[in-house]
């Protein structure tokens, strides 16, 4: 199973592109719903409020609708603060699956969105979503120079 925690540019480009048309469009497929083959059982998780110098458990369950197995060939999450821990290289027939990354909050600040995409060996993708509000990061104090 390829594993990466951030996908190629046109990969982003790709996954960009169908969210876009998807929220301008109002198709259906940015995240399954729980009438597909295969969907994740909480598609959108909040994290809540965080500051820059914390890590969280970032924990999504897809549920296998099907009579066969579901082979997982990526789990990828949409930037390079979230590193995928541990993930199935296949679900099992009407089973549950679990994908466990990790958010680091050391490089953003104010409220943050990612996205999560699991392919199928079928060429099926979904997506989920994980957000978090960061607080600032304090301002550094000014240097006072002494009167001379």
């Amino acid at each position: 199973m390829r594993v990466t925690t951030y996908p190629s540019l046109l990969h982003f480009k790709r996954r960009l592109g169908a969210l876009f048309c998807c929220a301008v469009f109002g198709l259906p497929g940015i995240h399954a719903a729980h009438g597909d083959p295969w969907y994740f059982i909480d598609s959108d998780i909040s994290l809540g409020r965080m500051t820059r110098d914390q890590t969280a458990p970032v924990t999504f369950k897809i549920k296998n609708n099907t009579d066969k197995p579901l082979k997982i060939i990526s789990a990828e999450a949409s930037c390079r603060c979230s590193t995928l821990e541990d993930s199935p290289e296949e679900i099992p027939a009407h089973g549950v699956g679990t994908f466990k990354w990790v958010f680091s909050a050391a490089r953003s600040e104010g409220v943050v969105t990612e996205t999560v995409t699991v392919e199928a060996a079928d060429g099926r993708a979904i997506f989920g979503t994980f957000s978090a509000d960061i607080e600032k990061a304090p301002a550094k104090p000014k240097a006072v120079k002494p009167k001379s």
